[in-house]
């Protein structure tokens, strides 16, 4: 798992790997003394990777405490050699029988001189030769550059496709992907000839121990290439990861009341508060008009044990009330801090609702709706409604199955209410608003 890590955490600038031969005696070569200059440069730096040149290693790269990177000629000296040859055993498609992952993550003093007609690499970056270097013992832990950051997060998954993947989950519900571990392994190895091995996973797949579990992760963001000869952008490096017992520490289970029926259950920081509620969805098994009464419930933590929060026995709609398509649930979700309701039903004709809520002034708050139905052949209307600042897109596409060219009508309005509905109230479907100068009649 190491060399992964450290494979992946140097993408950016590892080009190619091939056979090293008679590398020092070539570098001293190239170097003739009256072109040194007699100017000394001391800097103390991380070394990051090296690069290859016609099959061979050319060159290192150091990283300085500001981040910025430099480049040297490859060299060995005071028994500190960079780039090793890699035996059989621990040569594979990526390090191509090259690397020193000992030395990766070391920070060194480092004594330099610029040259009159320094090599260059890839013809712009210029290389400068080192003329003494030694391990700096004051250095006890790997240091990154620039702005670190935190969070606390579950682990979710590890995948290795064209680089490593490590997923994780915020408690807002939010997902998050690290692209590399510097002290932490997520990710196991298979054994040869493990069925659960395949193209896919190369092998390697989420440590089950840690799976599930609770994170306190330090990370840093890295502009680099994505991937082998891919483009640019911004990857996540994980620095630290603590194991937080405290999250993990087991929940008194929630008694779930008689007759009713758990449909659903979430959790997720729904009052930004950096703790994650726990969301139930129940069907009471009560009778209404059409069919079963549902429920949910919002619950808070209070030591180990969960509490009763919030609840609302109008948000959805019973088990008999998609018409035709049957049971309307489809489906519960935290976005964003937001508890996020959608229904579907019809029968001929679809129609569906999404409604969010979003806690606010000490109750769950409606914030947006969008209602959508569909007639085959004839016509397609979706409604979007902001309750927040009160904007309204309305679209309505009349279809001819004859007639490949729908005719289309837009509106928009402001219409800003002076409270917004309440979760326990709001009844999905039982609120009107009607366009001015129009025919048109929305309900919500």
């Amino acid at each position: 798992m190491k060399y992964l890590h450290i494979w992946t955490l140097s993408l950016l600038l590892l080009s190619s790997c091939a056979q090293k031969s008679d590398k020092q005696n070539q570098i001293k070569e190239s170097i003739p003394a009256t072109e040194v200059s007699e100017q000394e440069f001391n800097i103390t730096a991380q070394f990051h990777w090296f690069e290859m040149k016609d099959d061979q290693p050319y060159s290192i790269q150091f990283q300085k405490d500001s981040g910025e990177i430099i480049h040297f000629e490859d060299c060995e000296m005071n028994n500190l050699d960079f780039v090793v040859k890699l035996n059989e055993s621990e040569t594979d498609e990526f390090n191509q029988g090259w690397s020193n992952i000992n030395l990766v993550g070391e920070t060194f003093n480092i004594t330099y001189t610029d040259r009159k007609q320094p090599n260059h690499l890839n013809d712009t970056i210029p290389l400068y030769a080192i003329q003494k270097v030694a391990r700096d013992t004051t250095v006890s832990d790997f240091v990154v550059p620039g702005k670190e950051f935190s969070v606390r997060a579950k682990f979710t998954e590890f995948g290795l496709g064209d680089a490593e993947h490590i997923y994780f989950e915020k408690e807002s519900g939010e997902g998050i992907r690290f692209d590399g571990s510097i002290l932490f392994d997520f990710g196991i190895e298979l054994d040869l000839g493990d069925p659960a091995s395949n193209s896919d996973n190369q092998g390697w797949v989420a440590d089950p121990e840690i799976l599930g579990k609770w994170f306190t992760l330090t990370y840093f963001e890295e502009d680099r290439q994505m991937y082998i000869d891919g483009p640019m952008g911004t990857a996540y490096i994980i620095k630290t990861a603590v194991l937080d017992e405290e999250k993990d520490k087991k929940m008194a289970p929630i008694k779930t009341p008689t007759s009713f029926e758990i449909l659903e259950e979430l959790e997720g920081d729904l009052d930004n508060d950096g703790i994650s509620e726990k969301v139930i969805l129940y069907d009471t098994g009560k009778e209404i008009d059409l069919g079963t009464e549902r429920q949910i419930c919002v619950y808070k933590k209070n030591n180990d044990t969960w509490e009763l929060w919030k609840k609302s026995v109008s948000a959805i709609l019973g088990s008999e009330q998609g018409g035709v398509m049957g049971d309307p649930f489809d489906g519960i979700s935290i976005e964003k801090n937001c508890i996020v309701i959608n229904h579907f039903g019809g029968s001929r004709s679809k129609w569906g609702y999404m409604h969010s809520y979003k806690y606010q002034n000490g109750d769950f708050r409606l914030i947006a709706a969008k209602v959508t139905s569909f007639t085959p052949c004839e016509e397609n209307e979706v409604f979007d409604y902001n309750l927040s600042n009160g904007k309204i897109k309305y679209k309505k596409e009349i279809q001819d199955c004859d007639n490949g060219s729908p005719e289309i009508e837009e509106k928009e309005m402001i219409r800003k209410l002076e409270t917004l509905p309440s979760m326990d109230g709001f009844s999905p479907g039982m609120e009107e608003i009607t366009f001015p100068n129009s025919e048109i009649i929305i309900y919500y």
